[in-house]
């Protein structure tokens, strides 16, 4: 960290002990970039990806300086992401030589520092496939998740293996698992207890009231459907942040097993509707009764 003297600025500033209990926020950032150079896809990178992550891992927490404070006993550092990103584009273009940056790779450092913390926390978000792709169009994700490993790894703190559990590709896959899950229960049972119901409601209409009577048995069929669409574009983006996120092959067990089910629940939906495709020009006609055809 000698190259970087602006660092210094990181000595005394405080951590919370529960999450740093290895002290000052310079001594963290130490740890993480020993532990970025110690591993193996450190190795494995070019000497262009290592001038953009390690300064990244070096500056990361940067704007700890300006942003820590105290409240309720606890310190705290809100935004400070944010504002290291801002701190380090300016050090690095006042004094571009040193750093010996060009304007892609200062901006490509920069971005690493705002989204360092992303990996860790984008389950939280309302649409964490979107929050990763966002990034995805400025910076590396494989990059980011190296530095989120380091930044995780390079810190005492009882909950670290917490946290580094939190970077494992099967933890994106819990979501489309999950609504795969919700996906064949209702395919199974919901629907045809709510096409009950709503026939039920749409009885005391009358005779003339038939096209809801097909509303009722056809609407089930058409959630199921776009249930079964939305976990397809969810295992696809899984696949894509997997791949990226981690420069390997998704859990294949996971992802093709998701797959096979949304191809297979969504051609029993689509067979389930043909029948009343058929049907709709009765329906039309007004000669369609819960999918008998009356002879008037």
């Amino acid at each position: 960290l000698e190259r970087y003297p602006e660092l210094d600025r990181l000595k005394g500033v405080p951590q919370e002990e529960t999450f740093h209990g290895e002290g000052d926020v310079y001594r963290h950032t130490e740890m993480v970039c020993r532990a970025l150079t110690g591993f193996a896809e450190w190795n494995a990178m070019d000497a262009g990806e290592r001038e953009i992550l390690f300064p990244a891992a070096a500056f990361h927490d940067i704007g700890k300086k300006n942003c820590t404070k105290k409240e309720e006993g606890k310190i705290l550092s809100p935004r400070h992401a944010l504002a290291g990103e801002k701190v380090f584009r300016a050090l690095a273009y006042r004094e571009k030589e040193r750093f010996g940056l060009s304007f892609a790779e200062r901006e490509q450092a920069a971005k690493l520092i705002r989204y360092h913390g992303l990996p860790l926390w984008f389950a939280e978000k309302l649409r964490p496939e979107a929050e990763l792709l966002k990034a995805a169009e400025s910076i590396s994700l494989r990059q980011l998740h190296l530095l989120a490993k380091a930044d995780v790894l390079g810190r005492i703190a009882d909950d670290r293996e917490a946290l580094a559990a939190r970077l494992s590709a099967s933890r994106l896959w819990r979501a489309p698992a999950l609504l795969a899950a919700v996906t064949l229960l209702f395919q199974m049972a919901a629907g045809g207890i709510f096409e009950n119901q709503l026939q039920d409601l749409f009885s005391f209409l009358g005779r003339s009231f038939r096209p809801y009577m097909y509303i009722a048995s056809v609407a089930p069929l058409l959630v199921n459907l776009a249930l079964d669409a939305l976990l397809a574009v969810q295992c696809y983006e899984r696949l894509v942040l997997t791949y990226r996120l981690f420069g390997r092959r998704p859990p294949w067990a996971r992802a093709w097993g998701a797959w096979a089910l949304a191809l297979a629940l969504a051609l029993w939906s689509a067979c389930s509707l043909v029948p009343y495709a058929r049907d709709l020009p009765l329906v039309l006609e007004g000669k369609w009764s819960t999918g008998i055809v009356t002879l008037e």
